[in-house]
């Protein structure tokens, strides 16, 4: 089966502070399955940049979220942030402070500039400078991946009268439904977002155990 993030703010207290959160789940596998997850897409940015026709590229070679001089996680943690207020950001909410050095073991997030980690994220991402100024908040970008992933598990259940199960970001499927699993979802993502995946499979070690994600 297969999980995707928009999935995972209904199930948070405070969604947009952990948008960039990668939690961990051990899951008994009774089928052998297989995630097909999105990896490396700026999930609420890349909705809104196709809405907009703001040129939007990733895939293994262009990371959203790469940016010279600064962490991955710092740049992650920081559009967390944006995506989750229409205020301007002036330092970092302590509950970021606290779910990054949980996550990154201890690391101290106000050690990089709130200010200029948001400078370099925008000049790389120029749609995110208008952020406060766009009627759109972080629930109606959510919404339509949410509405992408269903759309993909509908298709399967309909077409292939298979199961699949949203676990965060991946959407788990049988193997032997693998590819048609990565269709579905290109699709329905193509359709309600307006802008093309880039998708990985993940494959579980053994076909019986538990697959952590």
């Amino acid at each position: 089966m297969r999980c995707f993030a928009p999935l995972r703010p209904a199930l948070r207290n405070d969604p947009t502070l952990r948008l960039s959160r990668r939690d961990k789940h051990d899951l008994g596998a009774g089928l052998a399955a297989q995630s097909v997850r999105q990896s490396r897409v700026l999930n609420s940015p890349r909705s809104a940049d196709a809405r907009y026709n703001e040129p939007f590229e990733v895939s293994k070679e262009h990371d959203p979220y790469s940016i010279e001089g600064l962490p991955r996680v710092v740049v992650k943690k920081w559009c967390a942030v944006r995506f989750g207020t229409k205020k301007a950001i002036t330092r970092w909410p302590s509950l970021a402070i606290k779910e990054f050095a949980e996550d990154n073991d201890g690391a101290d997030l106000t050690q990089y500039s709130v200010r200029e980690v948001g400078q370099k994220v925008c000049q790389k991402h120029p749609l995110l400078k208008r952020w406060q100024e766009l009627p759109e908040t972080w629930a109606d970008l959510m919404w339509l991946e949410s509405e992408a992933v269903i759309g993909a598990m509908g298709a399967l259940m309909r077409m292939q009268k298979t199961p699949s199960l949203p676990v965060h970001d991946s959407l788990l499927v049988p193997i032997t439904y693998e590819n048609w699993g990565h269709g579905h979802l290109t699709a329905s993502y193509s359709y309600f977002c307006k802008a093309i995946p880039h998708l990985e499979v993940h494959h579980s070690t053994t076909p019986q155990d538990a697959f952590e994600l």
